[in-house]
């Protein structure tokens, strides 16, 4: 079993909340590297609160369901990031499937 240092200001946040606050703190900290590109905290949170608003504008908030299909990338990251912030739930649909 593992154990996870936690601190008390973030234990029952969700992970949105969690990189948003990491993001306010600490923007310039690296938080993804992926294709050769390192993703700070601030930029995967500018990223996200741009998807969350046409999101909303698009309809989506709480109580809706937003498909995402992209491979499994930054991109998707940002995306689920996105939905999450704009109050709704994500349903990942897979991009391969059903195969061709």
């Amino acid at each position: 079993m593992s154990t996870f240092a936690t601190n008390h200001t973030t234990a029952g946040m969700l992970l949105p909340e969690r990189i948003a606050g990491h993001a306010q703190r600490c923007p310039d900290t690296p938080a993804v590297v992926a294709d050769g590109h390192t993703w700070t905290y601030g930029q995967l949170l500018d990223c996200a609160v741009q998807v969350a608003a046409a999101l909303r504008e698009r309809g989506a908030g709480p109580d809706r369901v937003v498909g995402l299909a992209c491979p499994r990338s930054v991109d998707g990251l940002i995306g689920m990031l996105g939905i999450a912030f704009a109050g709704a739930a994500h349903a990942y649909l897979d991009p391969t499937w059903p195969a061709p």
